[in-house]
This record gives structure tokens, sequence and C-alpha cells, in this order.
């Protein structure tokens, strides 16, 4: 997608009349009118962008700028404005002839360049298909108001003392074999040439030499004669001009002397004499609506991917397409052209150069449309759109306001974007000319802000003088779709603080438009309390309520449950064995350690187990027999727990051992429980793949499974893996709850 220099300016609307007018401004605009006659379009498929003038339009015509002094390049939007006056406001321009741009170039324009007859640049034509301009081709606007591509024939010659001699070139670097005059309009007061030719000054000269133009004759006495092998570089005089001659064209002229009268013609073959201007390019592109294109297919500069501009006139000769491409070959802009409906395209100077501006909308000057390779170049000639249309009252304003749907209490302010006449020139409007109004029930306009009332749809509106030229629809609704909630419930800890959110928002895309700070939070029960941000801070016991969160008569609840905090620090609320641990925790019957933890990974040591069990079922753990196990003695600090399950016969030891800090596996814990819950077996299936029938343990096991509380996982039991602190507190847990 290519980068086009569009202003962003929101969302804006324009009408004229009860008609509205669709404009290319913002993100993604292809195409708008830029003037009377003349409309702008991107092609971004292509890469391409296109300004097509319409010559029958009224105010709308073409023109040709050139700097000054003529070697002063300008970039494409400088020359723009700086030819943009009242009733000649140029709206659109590419860059067009090739120039002298390399190392100390002249910076002139290499092909011809005509305004009314009079010559700017009279050039040369390329000795070599190979370079672009290898035949006398023009674009101009010729006597009838026609846009038109062909040949030209030019030329000027000098007569004196009966003999004429061809003149090849006015004001312009001497090259062999030429003959070139110099006028007082040439870039510089001297000829600028060697001493390897001759100079005849001439002087008093009729007519106005300073502006020669096809059709003008000039004729002066010879005041100075530099010949050959002499200082060359001849002052240029304001009444007269220089003849500077080399090779055959000296020869011709060795016979001129001081005083002798030198006339100078110029002449242009009938079709182009009398243009409005001439502007000559290469190569040729379409021709009779065809490909024709006039240069050698091989040269590099025909095939080279790059920037191109052009030139094209539809077979009317009313219609002129002006365009740019991003990267395009000689023939790749050829037939462009032609499928644009081009009947004849001629090639303008591409790369860098290559430049378009348009006037956009509320814009006083035009600015760079096509997307550049670097900075904008400054080049020689500029062909240029004009609007010659005078300015007229305020036709349309074009309003800004935020994109979306209102929620019902919202307030929108509206502002004015830029204001345009009938002719697209830009109109300053005061605020304070405005009257506004809104077109039906769903709101008002107090001033510049819209206050939405009821659900529906109408048009902000915009008048001045009691003439409507600006509006904007507008959508109402009074309900949203979703909430969009930071916490759709809360389960938190006494003191907590929440910071919750609501984002209302429509299903179908459009953006809801609404006021945050009217969003009200509020609390249902003893859970605690929230502000108007929806900071919300749990109090300081256990309950359960809930908070509402309403916005334009629409509410939603949000479930809250605050719990004691957690009863060890590695425990949070979302383990998965948390609630058996704080069950049992609450009841005395498991402890954790010193620091806080209660390390629910951890293996279970047969020890802890034989504590756990005495808290449970409340075991008195005095005057026990001793359990007689050789590696207890009575000093250890689970001695007398051990000693009352032993004598409770609900954990036996291994012959004489008790191996209190050995892990308790499941099978053993399956088989403690069953014996402390005096339960009887109530299923002979087999529950468990990994739990044969011949297995020691698999009639303990197959009982807790039968009343619930063993549970394996995926067919398995697992029945030699040693036991966690929290696997034990969830099937101690079942089997107090559910035995």
């Amino acid at each position: 997608m290519k980068i086009k220099k569009y202003m962003t300016r929101g969302i804006v609307s324009m009408v004229s009349g009860a008609l509205f007018f669709s404009a290319a401004q913002g993100a993604g605009a292809s195409s708008f009118q830029v003037g009377p006659g003349v409309s702008y379009e991107s092609d971004d498929a292509t890469g391409a962008d296109i300004l097509q003038v319409d010559l029958t339009e009224e105010y709308s015509k073409l023109d040709v700028n050139v700097p000054e002094p003529l070697d002063q390049l300008r970039t494409t939007s400088q020359q723009a404005e700086n030819n943009t006056r009242k009733g000649n406001r140029v709206i659109g321009a590419v860059n067009a002839s090739f120039f002298d741009m390399g190392s100390g170039s002249t910076q002139l324009p290499f092909s011809i360049i005509t305004k009314d007859n009079e010559i700017i640049s009279f050039g040369r034509i390329s000795n070599s298909r190979e370079h672009y301009r290898s035949e006398p081709i023009v674009f101009g606007e010729k006597r009838n108001g026609k846009a038109a591509i062909g040949q030209y024939d030019a030329n000027v010659s000098a007569k004196v003392n009966g003999s004429s001699v061809t003149v090849d070139n006015i004001n312009t670097q001497r090259l062999d074999n030429e003959a070139v005059l110099f006028t007082s309009s040439y870039i510089n007061n001297r000829t600028g040439t060697n001493e390897y030719g001759m100079e005849i000054v001439v002087e008093t000269a009729s007519g106005n030499p300073g502006s020669f133009s096809f059709g003008d004759e000039i004729s002066g006495s010879v005041t100075d004669i530099r010949a050959y092998n002499e200082a060359g570089n001849a002052p240029i005089p304001e009444n007269g001009f220089v003849l500077s001659a080399r090779g055959d064209r000296y020869d011709q002229l060795q016979n001129v002397s001081i005083g002798d009268e030198i006339t100078v013609n110029a002449s242009i073959n009938d079709k182009w004499k009398d243009a409005s201007f001439v502007l000559g390019s290469g190569p040729q592109l379409v021709r009779n609506g065809e490909l024709a294109i006039t240069m050698n297919s091989d040269s590099w500069r025909y095939t080279s991917k790059t920037e191109r501009t052009a030139v094209g006139v539809d077979e009317s000769g009313d219609n002129v397409y002006m365009v740019t491409m991003d990267r395009a070959s000689i023939r790749d802009m050829a037939k462009y052209m032609r499928d644009i409906g081009a009947e004849r395209a001629l090639n303008f100077d591409g790369g860098g150069s290559s430049t378009m501006v348009a006037r956009q909308h509320g814009d006083g000057y035009a600015s760079v449309m096509n997307e550049l390779s670097g900075a904008e170049r400054r080049v020689s000639s500029t062909l240029q759109a004009v609007s010659t249309a005078p300015r007229s009252p305020l036709d349309k304003l074009i309003l800004s306001r935020n994109d979306g749907v209102l929620l019902t209490g919202h307030q929108m302010n509206v502002s004015t974007v830029y204001g345009m006449d009938e002719y697209f020139n830009p109109i300053d409007v005061s605020t304070a000319d405005i009257t506004w109004n809104f077109s039906s029930s769903a709101g008002s306009m107090e001033g510049t802000t819209f206050t939405a009332e009821n659900a529906g749809e109408g048009r902000i509106q915009a008048s001045v003088d009691g003439n409507q030229v600006g509006s904007t629809g507008v959508s109402v609704t009074d309900s949203f779709d979703t909430w969009n909630l930071s916490h759709s419930e809360l389960n938190v800890n006494t003191g907590e603080s929440v910071r919750l959110s609501a984002d209302p928002a429509l299903s179908d895309g459009r953006k809801l438009l609404f006021d945050k700070s009217r969003i009200n939070w509020s609390v249902q029960g003893d859970v605690g309390s929230i502000d108007s941000s929806g900071h919300f801070t749990a109090s300081g016991e256990s309950a359960s309520g809930s908070i509402t969160v309403e916005l334009a008569g629409n509410s939603f609840d949000i479930p809250v449950q605050v719990n004691a905090p957690s009863a060890f620090n590695d425990v949070p609320r979302d383990y998965w064995a948390s609630g058996s641990i704080e069950y049992l925790a609450g009841r005395g019957i498991i402890n954790g350690y010193n620091d806080g933890t209660f390390r629910p990974g951890g293996e279970l040591k047969r020890s802890q187990a034989a504590s756990m069990m005495v808290r449970a079922f409340d075991l008195e753990r005095g005057d026990r027999p001793s359990p007689e196990f050789s590696d207890i003695t009575t000093d250890f600090h689970a001695y007398e727990d051990i000693a009352a399950v032993a004598d409770e016969e609900l954990m036996r030891g291994s012959g004489d051992t008790f191996r209190p800090n050995g892990q308790l596996t499941r099978a053993q814990m399956a088989v403690i429980l069953v014996r402390a819950f005096d339960l009887e077996n109530e299923s002979s299936s087999s529950s468990f793949d990994d739990v044969d029938e011949d297995y020691w343990a698999h009639g303990a096991i197959e009982t807790l499974a039968s009343y619930g509380v063993a549970r394996g996982s995926d067919g398995s039991f697992r029945p030699g893996e040693a036991v966690s602190r929290a696997q034990f507190t969830v099937f101690m847990e079942r089997a107090l709850e559910d035995l």
C-alpha cells in the first residue's frame, strides 16, 4: 500500500446544498476533485498517481513554469506555490523536461520550451536513440486551445551581407560546429565561451532582443568582433545580442565586418505557431492509441525500473493526463498511458525528479502526492494545472468529530476543519458565524457540543447566513452488547485491593462513544468498598456479595467472595489442594513449618502421618505403652504420636522398626485410612490398571475407591509412589467429610 501524504483530519463530512460531496480526505483516500476540471487519483495497484485536466472547463488551464533565472532550480511544489496568485492558482503539477544536472552543469533545460511564442529554451536533440530525446517531439497547447503531442520544426537564422547562416541554439553552451545566439535573457552577462571560435557583438538592435520569440526579427549593427584565438567570452549588450560560432559556422561568418547589419529571425512549423506553450521531451510513448516508443528498446534507460513521469492527451485534445509511477520501465509507462485513455503520450524526466503535487482540500497550495525516493528534488521546468476560478461564497464546510456510536448521555464536540467555495478554494470560516442544529430527537446541539439523548439517528447541521453548508451523521444507542470487564468474579482475601475496569462495546465493530467517568460502581453485601474509579478494597472478614457496575441504565453484577488469608504463604487460593489444606489447617489437623510454609509438594514422612492421625481422631497421647521400635527413642519429637497410632493399630512398623523419617507410599496411606475409619471392603472389582488382585494392599485400595476416597489418574493408582503432603491432606479431607 503506498503511503500518501494526506492530512488526516479525523472524521470529516461535507455537504453542498442537499448533495453530499465525497472527498479523498483521510487515510485510505484514492481520488478527489482538485478544482474545476482537475481531478486526482492514486492507483495503488500500479504505484501510479494521475492528474486529469479537462481543458473545456471554463476555469481550467495548463501552464509551463520555469525558475527565474532559468538555471536556479526549484522543486515542483515550490514552483507551484511561486506561480500561485489571485486568479491563477496552481492546483496540480508534475516535473517536466530533462535538464543539465551533472558535475559543473549549467542546470539549463535540454529541450525546447516556449510560452506564447517566446523562446525560453531552444534545446537540442540527442544524436542517438540510446537517449530519451532522439526526435524533435513536444507536448503543447495549440492556438485553438487543444492539447497535442507531436513533432516540431524550429529554425533560427542570421542574415548578413546577403548570406544566411543557421543558428543552432540560443542562450546555451556553444558546441563544435555550432552558432549560438546569446541575448540579455541568458543566465550570465557574458557568453562564457573560450577563444576557439568567433564572437560577433551586435548592438542597437530593433525589437526586444531579451524576449526573442518565434515570428520575431531583430536587426542591429556589428560593434565588435572577437576572432578565432582571441579572448572569447564576449559581454552581451542589453540592447543587442552576440552571435558566437565555431567550426563550420565560423567559416560562414569570417567575412563579417564592424558596421555590418545582422538580422536574426526565428520560425516554427505552423502546427505550433502561436501555441500557448511548447514543452519538449522524449521519448514519445503512444501515438494513435498504440505503443510507439521513439527509443532503442535495448538501452538501459529504456529497461530500467525507476520512477517515471509522463503526459498524455486523449483523441479530442481536451483531456490531459499527467502521470507519475513509482517503479516502471519506459514500456511499462507507455502501456499505462495507453490503458488510461491517452491517444498520444510523451515521457518526461524521471528518477528522483519524478514528482506530482496537488492541492488538497482546505490547503492553499499544492503538496506532494506521489511516493518520493528521497527528498523532493529541485527541477528545471514543471507542467502545471491552473485554476482561474474567482473566489465565491462558502459552499462546503468540512466538520470533524469522533468516530463511533454515541451512548445516551454522552456529549461530543464538533469542530470545523476547513471551508471551500464551489471551486474548491479554501475559505476561512469563523465559528461565530455558524448556526448549529440537529435533525432528530436523538440529541441536541448547544454551540458546538452535541448531547446524545435518545436512541436513533440524525445529522448535525451547520449553516452560515441561513444556508446549510456542512453536516455529519450521528447514531445514538441506549444499550451495548458487552461490558468487557477486567474481572467477571472476585475471590480475594480480607483487606485485599483490586482495580476493576469496564470497557463497554458494540458487537458489530463500531466504536462506542461514552464518558468513562459516568460508569458507576457499587457494592452489595458486607464484602468491602469501591470508589468511583473502580478501586475495590475487601472487608476484614470473610463474606459473600457482589459489585454492581452501571452505565446509562445498563448494569452487571460481579460475584465477590472474601476469604480469610491463606493458612500458609506457599499455598495460594488457586492451588489445586488449597481447599483441603485450609480445611484441615482450620481444624488443627495439619501444621506447617516455622517459616509459615506448608510445602505441599514435599513427601510426607511416616512420623508426620502419625501426628496427623492423632490430631484427626483426637487420640490420647499419654499413658500409651512403648511401641518398642528400635529406631525411636522417647525424646523423639513424635514419639507420643507414634506410640498412640501403634497402640490403636492404625500404623505398624516393619519388624522392630518404624522408620519415622521414611516415605509413606500411596498404598500404605490406603491401608492406614481403612484401619482408621474401620472400613469394610464393599467391592471386589479392580478399579486401577496398576493394582493387581494379588497386590498386598489391593483390598484397602479398592475399599477406599468404593467410598470415593481413592481416585487415580488415567486408570492408575500408582501404589508405590510416595505420598506428598498435599495428596495426603486431600485424601484425609475426603475421608473425614464422606466417612
